[in-house]
């Protein structure tokens, strides 16, 4: 399958046929009513500074969604979605959106080619109208161009599974980086019928090896004592909603029972001393692996647990 030819199942509009208007990139639907779908992506510093803001704009009915994306080693994105059957309602409610946004120092608005070079993004991989995109039976999507292959895994986060939510992002995040997974987590926002705040997150994974990935997997849902990731089968069209953020399932949460999340308040009593022995551990050659702040298992089989009242 040919990514230009592609559409979503759901939304009819293709893949890659967008078009860019400095800080936005536009979508027309191919259906008959021509509806505009326009995004936004900016960098981030840090979520909860500006999330009430977000959530507000969600209230409002003046985005339709918004996602917080963290790509293991590289920067936090966010990205919002505005709906309008003309292009000049989108662009004046992006100013009355910038204008909220923009007082927050932490935030930086994409433009240009520095817009759709994140957009276009998959943690290394950049898509373009070349690229082919198979479909194995592992579950997988397969992209294809004359440079590199990549496969691409999709798994559900239970997010209510986690016991300790105020440090699960750095923990998890630090997970990923022990395993040396070329991994991103999505937090997706969205309001329900009911008016309520709803929040959905999972995990992409590009695969190198599938003996890593199941280790992985085995050592993340052993560590949490539940199933904290469910692999889902991508179809073809599913590649849309990789490159908007959202879901290829609909499963959400309601947002106040898992704000918690999100408090980067929460600041680790353990860094100093868990940083202090995997340090150690590093100097002796002794093999460590660091689970979260306060969990480090070392050579294997002996778990330190911190816990500093």
């Amino acid at each position: 399958m040919k990514l230009k030819s592609g559409m979503t199942q759901k939304g009819k509009y293709q893949i890659l046929s967008y078009f860019i208007d400095d800080d936005l990139i536009f979508y027309k639907s191919i259906n008959r009513n021509k509806k505009l779908i326009a995004f936004s992506l900016l960098k981030v510093k840090s979520l909860s500074e500006i999330l009430q803001k977000l959530l507000d704009l969600l209230l409002n009915d003046m985005v339709s969604y918004f996602s917080f994306q963290i790509d293991v080693y590289q920067a936090k994105i966010l990205i919002f979605c505005i709906e309008s059957m003309n292009r000049a309602n989108i662009k004046n409610l992006f100013k009355i959106i910038k204008k909220k946004l923009i007082s927050n120092n932490s935030i930086e608005i994409l433009n240009g080619k520095e817009l759709e070079k994140h957009y276009t993004n998959i943690l290394d991989y950049t898509i373009d109208p070349d690229a082919r995109l198979k479909k194995n039976n592992e579950k997988t999507l397969i992209l294809e161009n004359n440079e590199k292959n990549v496969k691409i895994k999709y798994f559900k986060l239970n997010l209510t599974s986690v016991p300790q939510k105020e440090s699960f992002i750095t923990s998890f995040t630090k997970m990923l980086e022990n395993f040396k997974m070329r991994a991103r987590i999505v937090f997706s926002f969205k309001i329900n019928k009911n008016y309520q705040i709803i929040l959905t997150a999972y995990l992409i994974i590009l695969i190198e090896k599938e003996e890593k990935i199941n280790s992985f997997l085995k050592e993340v849902n052993n560590f949490y004592e539940n199933l904290l990731l469910s692999g889902e089968e991508l179809d073809l069209g599913d590649l849309a909603y990789i490159l908007w953020r959202l879901p290829v399932i609909d499963s959400y949460f309601d947002f106040n029972d898992l704000s918690s999340f999100f408090n980067d308040d929460y600041k680790s009593k353990y860094i100093k001393i868990s940083s202090y022995l995997v340090d150690k551990c590093r100097e002796n050659g002794i093999p460590s692996l660091r689970i979260n702040e306060n969990m480090i298992l070392v050579n294997k089989k002996i778990l330190f647990i911190m816990n500093i009242q």
